[in-house]
C-alpha cells in the first residue's frame, strides 16, 4: 500500500458521513404517504421528544457506578435505543415508501465537507471501504454514497412484494442487524479477521461519531472519533479510555496513535492524517 496506512476503512454513516441524521427525513417521507399524515406526524414528534428527554435525565449520562464501558453501553441500548426501535415498528412510522424514493433521499442527503473527497481518494488508493451503520435503509445509504463504498452493513426496511401489479412499498417493519455498540464491534472484528493480520502499513481504520461507535473505535487498528458528541466524550473520560486530539496536518504514527481514540473535527483532518 505504500504510504497509505489503512487497507480497509470501516465508517459509520449518519452524522459521520452525513451532516445530519437521516432518520427524521426518512420518516417525513413516509408520513407523506400516510392516510392520516397529521396523526402520524404528531405521534412521531411525541416519540422524538421522549427520545431526546432521555438525554436530559441524570441516568442518561454516564452513571458513576457503571462497572465497565460494555455494561454502560448495554444499559444504554436496552433502556433507550431498543425501546425507541420497538415503537418505530409498532406504529409503522416507515410504511408506504418505494425503493426509488429512498435512493433519491440518499442522493439529496448533505454530506460533511471533504467526506466524498476522502472516500474517493481512498478508493483510488485501493483501500476497501465498508459502511457499518444502524441506519434503517441500505437503499438510502447506497443513494448517498453510490460506488464510493464496497460493502454496506445496516438494517433494512421490509418491502411488500405480494402483489406484482402494485408498487413495491415498505411495510413499516425493519430487519434488524446492527442496532448496538456490540453489533458494530462484532462486525468490525469479522472484517479484521477476514483481512488477516494487520501491519503498520496495512491496518483497519474505523470512523464514527456516537456512543454506538465507541467499541468499534476502540477495537480498530486506527480508531477515529469525529465531532463533539457529549455522551461519547463523557464515556471516554469516565472509563479513562486513552485518547488523543489531532490537529489539521498531523500525520499518522503507529507508535503514537495505536491503542488510542483519535479525536478529529473534520474529514479534512482525516484526509491529511491518513493520506497526506
Amino acid at each position: 500500500m505504500g504510504k497509505y496506512v489503512a487497507s480497509t476503512l470501516v465508517t459509520d454513516f449518519d452524522e459521520t458521513i452525513t451532516q445530519q441524521d437521516t432518520i427524521n427525513p426518512m420518516v417525513q417521507l413516509a408520513v407523506k404517504q400516510s392516510a392520516n399524515p397529521e396523526s402520524m406526524l404528531s405521534a412521531w414528534e411525541d416519540l422524538s421528544k421522549w427520545y431526546l428527554s432521555q438525554f436530559r435525565q441524570p441516568n442518561s449520562l454516564v452513571p458513576s457506578d457503571a462497572p465497565s464501558l460494555e455494561s454502560f453501553l448495554d444499559h444504554y441500548h436496552c433502556s433507550v435505543e431498543e425501546i425507541s426501535l420497538q415503537k418505530v415498528v409498532q406504529q409503522r412510522f416507515l410504511a408506504g415508501i418505494e425503493p426509488y424514493q429512498l435512493r433519491q433521499l440518499g442522493q439529496q442527503t448533505a454530506k460533511k465537507p471533504f467526506a466524498n473527497q476522502v472516500l474517493s481518494r481512498l478508493k483510488k488508493a485501493q483501500v476497501r471501504i465498508e459502511i457499518l451503520s444502524a441506519n434503517w435503509s441500505t437503499d438510502l445509504i447506497l443513494g448517498a454514497v453510490g460506488d464510493l463504498c464496497d460493502q454496506v452493513y445496516s438494517n433494512n426496511l421490509v418491502f411488500d412484494r405480494t402483489d406484482p401489479d402494485a408498487p413495491t412499498i415498505t411495510t413499516g417493519e425493519i430487519q434488524f442487524h446492527i442496532t448496538s455498540a456490540r453489533h458494530k464491534q462484532t462486525r468490525l472484528k469479522q472484517t479484521m479477521s477476514q483481512r488477516g493480520l494487520t501491519t503498520t502499513t496495512e491496518a483497519i481504520a474505523y470512523i464514527g461519531d456516537s456512543v454506538t461507535d465507541l467499541l468499534a473505535i476502540c477495537s480498530a487498528d486506527i480508531g477515529l472519533l469525529i465531532g463533539d458528541n457529549q455522551l461519547v466524550h463523557q464515556a471516554i473520560d469516565h472509563f479513562q479510555i486513552p485518547s488523543i486530539k489531532i490537529q489539521l496536518g498531523d500525520r499518522y504514527y503507529p507508535e503514537l496513535h495505536r491503542g488510542q481514540v483519535i479525536c478529529v473535527q473534520s474529514w479534512k483532518e482525516i484526509e491529511l492524517f491518513l493520506l497526506a
